[in-house]
């Protein structure tokens, strides 16, 4: 049975690909073209601009800037050094960067600068093979999150992060070295996601560290209803990106007790129109959760993000 799923989903990746990346190219926002990447003026204004429109409200600009590094962060670590994968050309390269490895899990992440905006990102790639697609979802594994009564995550999703942990806070430690100022935005697709929302709650509340946006693609459901209300608490900014029929983000499944974190910002087939739902319920089903159960069955709508290939069939 999984060879033919195999089957389906490489096909499914390379017509995907080949459909976003020509739409890419022609629709591509005009504010991250090459020619305004470095003339963004008075840098100051537009850093305390951004920071003023970021900070009350979803921003689709930074969503869609979030979503190209994301992209960046399927490559090879040693393209993502250099800058010199096809989704590295497609946006500015981010300074001081690192990529963050789990070699055993085959996992990785990036950690850089974005001077235009005082930003420290970091980014988390999903699942590259089909089998590790499958193994993400291994729906009873939960544990207790630390010291944290009655709070429970997904095991393999915890297990990730705690093991790029030390690298990401080391990266960021380095980086605040020479811009003290600069605050933290995480981001991730797919398994990448749920590991981005386990990170921020960890440097936000954990660290105190200024974790000033969280925005996900296609993320999986997390941990319970105690940990999605701990995230809304005490996380700023959360926003859960989901695209059309994408399958992921109605994994593991609620019945066995996960849920998700408002807000979720849930976008049509083509991009042409979001809509950004409760403020409160992280399951609002007037959203992705409008096509539960029957019709929440894409891969292909899982792997394209604000019209950003997100996979590996890239780079």
């Amino acid at each position: 049975m999984f060879s033919h799923f195999a089957f389906f989903v490489s096909h499914a990746l390379l017509l995907i690909s080949l459909q976003a990346h020509c739409f890419e190219i022609s629709t591509v926002n005009n504010e991250d073209s090459p020619s305004v990447w470095y003339s963004f003026g008075d840098e100051s204004a537009a850093k305390s601009n951004w920071r003023q429109t970021t900070t009350d409200r979803y921003n689709e600009s930074l969503a869609f800037y979030l979503a190209r590094i994301t992209s960046a962060s399927y490559c090879s670590a040693s393209t993502i050094l250099q800058w010199n994968c096809l989704p590295c050309f497609l946006v500015a390269p981010l300074q001081s960067r690192k990529v963050v490895v789990d070699p055993k899990n085959d996992f990785q992440g990036i950690v850089g600068y974005s001077s235009h905006h005082d930003a420290i990102i970091i980014s988390y790639r999903g699942s590259i093979d089909i089998q590790n697609w499958i193994d993400d979802f291994t729906f009873v594994q939960k544990k207790e999150y630390k010291n944290l009564p009655n709070v429970l995550v997904h095991e393999v999703f915890y297990r990730l992060y705690q093991e790029v942990a030390k690298q990401v806070v080391a990266s960021v430690q380095d980086i605040r070295k020479e811009h003290k100022e600069a605050i933290i935005l995480v981001t991730g697709h797919s398994m990448g996601g749920a590991v981005a929302l386990i990170c921020a709650f960890e440097l936000s509340v954990l660290r105190a560290l200024n974790v000033q946006a969280v925005y996900t693609f296609g993320q999986p459901r997390v941990g319970n209803f105690a940990f999605a209300e701990l995230m809304q608490k005490n996380v700023p900014n959360l926003y859960r990106v989901t695209h059309n029929h994408d399958i992921v983000p109605h994994l593991p499944p609620t019945y066995l007790n996960f849920r998700h974190s408002a807000v979720e910002v849930f976008y049509d087939r083509y991009f042409q129109s979001h809509r950004v739902c409760s403020p409160i319920d992280g399951e609002d089903k007037t959203c992705s959760n409008a096509c539960f159960p029957l019709g929440c069955n894409s891969i292909v709508d899982h792997l394209t993000y604000l019209n950003v290939t997100l996979g590996h069939v890239l780079c």
